[in-house]
C-alpha cells in the first residue's frame, strides 16, 4: 500500500543519518598532535588477568603515540592538551519517525515521489488521524580514539564533559548482542573481554584492528566506510585458491531493528553462490589462528548495528581490510552477499 511505502521512506531517512562503518578515521589533521600525546587506554580493572591479555596487544601494535593504561573512572584526572583517549563508547540516540493511516492515503497511480512530497507538505496541517509521531531508541557501540577540544581544556571551572567537548579521530564499530543494544551502559560492568557480549572482539581481532588503524594514521588517510567501499583486487585474487575463514556467529538471523536472534541460516543455503573454499570457525579458534598461525590467511567479519550491515574481509598478518561493503537498513547476511563477494574474487587479478 502507498502508506507503507511512505513509512519506509521516513524510516530510511531516520536511520541512515547515524550509520558508520567498522573502522573509521576522520580528522586527520589531529594526528600530528596525537603523536605528541599520551593515549590513555581505559579498562574496568587494569590489574585483571583479562586486561593484561589485551594490554600485551596494545603494547605491541599501538605505535602512533605513547600509551598508558588507566581505569575508566580515572579519565578526569588526565584532562590536558597532552592527552588523548581510547575508550569503549556508545551512541544511544532517540529516532523520531512518522506512521500514516492508510485510510487517508491519497491515490497517486504509483507515483511515490509525488505522494511523498504531498505528504511532507501536509505534515503539520493534517489531523492526528492522518499521521502519528513515534520514537525509537537505538544503540551503537564502538572503540573510539578522541581528545578534548582546546576550549574545554582551557576552562578553569569545568562542568562535566559532553560529546560536544570532544573531537573523535577514529572508531572501530562493534557488534553487540541484543541485551547490550537494549542497555548499552551494561557493557561497563564487564572486563575487557566485554563478558562475551561483543561478537567481533578478541585479542587477535584487536591486533588486526590496531594494525589497520596505525596504517591509516601513518598515511593520514581518512576512511569513512559508509562511503568508502574497499576492494583490494590483488589480495582478493588470492582467495581464488585460498580458504576464507568465517566466524560461525554469522549464521544467526535477527528479526530486524531492536529484535533478538530468531533462528539460524542453513550454511548450504547461505553459501550456495560462493564459488570458492570457505570454512566456518568459532571465535576462539579464529583468535588462536590470528595470534599463532605463521601463515597468512583471510577472514570475514560481519557487523550489525541497529540499522546497517557491514561485511569486511581482513588480512590476518597485516590487519588490512581488503574488502568492505556497507548496506544501510539491512540486518542479516544473505546468499546474495556471498554471491557478490564471489563475483569480486572471480574478477580480481
Amino acid at each position: 500500500m502507498l502508506s507503507k511505502n511512505i513509512v519506509l521512506v521516513l524510516s530510511l531517512l531516520a536511520f541512515t543519518v547515524v550509520s558508520k562503518g567498522q573502522i573509521e578515521f576522520k580528522n586527520a589533521n589531529e594526528i600530528d598532535r596525537i603523536k605528541n600525546t599520551t593515549t590513555y587506554i581505559t579498562f574496568k580493572d587494569t590489574n585483571s588477568a583479562v586486561a593484561k591479555q589485551y594490554m600485551d596487544i596494545y603494547r605491541k601494535y599501538w605505535t602512533i603515540s605513547k600509551i598508558q593504561f588507566i581505569n575508566d573512572t580515572d579519565i578526569d584526572e588526565h584532562i590536558s592538551a597532552e592527552s588523548s583517549f581510547f575508550t569503549m563508547t556508545y551512541y544511544n540516540p532517540t529516532i523520531a519517525y512518522t506512521m500514516y493511516n492508510p485510510i487517508y492515503a491519497p491515490v497517486y497511480n504509483g507515483n511515490y515521489n509525488s505522494a511523498y512530497n504531498d505528504y511532507s507538505s501536509q505534515l503539520n496541517t493534517q489531523t492526528n488521524s492522518f499521521h502519528h509521531e513515534h520514537t525509537y531508541q537505538v544503540s551503537f557501540l564502538y572503540m573510539s580514539l578522541w581528545d578534548y577540544k582546546p576550549n574545554y581544556i582551557k576552562k578553569k571551572n569545568k562542568r562535566a564533559a559532553e560529546t560536544k567537548d570532544e573531537t573523535e579521530i577514529a572508531r572501530i564499530a562493534l557488534f553487540p548482542d541484543y541485551n547490550t543494544l537494549i542497555d548499552p551502559t551494561s557493557i561497563y560492568n564487564y572486563d575487557y573481554d566485554w563478558g562475551g557480549h561483543i561478537k567481533n572482539w578478541s585479542p587477535g581481532m584487536l591486533k588486526n584492528y590496531l594494525q589497520a588503524l596505525m596504517s591509516y594514521f601513518n598515511a593520514q588517510k581518512e576512511v569513512v566506510f559508509v562511503y568508502d567501499e574497499i576492494e583490494n583486487k590483488k589480495e582478493l585474487a588470492a582467495l581464488q585458491g585460498q580458504t576464507l575463514y568465517i566466524p560461525d556467529y554469522i549464521l544467526n538471523i535477527y528479526g530486524g531493528v531492536g529484535r533478538d536472534q530468531t533462528y539460524q541460516h542453513d550454511p548450504k543455503d547461505l553459501f550456495k553462490d560462493y564459488a570458492y573454499s570457505y570454512k566456518l570457525i568459532s571465535m576462539a579458534e579464529l583468535n588462536d589462528k590470528i595470534l599463532n598461525s605463521p601463515t597468512l590467511f583471510y577472514y570475514l567479519v560481519y557487523v550489525k548495528d541497529c540499522s546497517n550491515k557491514l561485511i569486511t574481509i581482513i588480512n590476518s598478518q597485516t590487519g588490512e581490510i581488503i574488502y568492505s561493503e556497507c548496506t544501510k537498513i539491512s540486518y542479516n547476511v544473505k546468499p546474495g552477499d556471498f554471491k557478490d563477494i564471489s563475483n569480486v574474487i572471480k574478477k580480481a587479478k
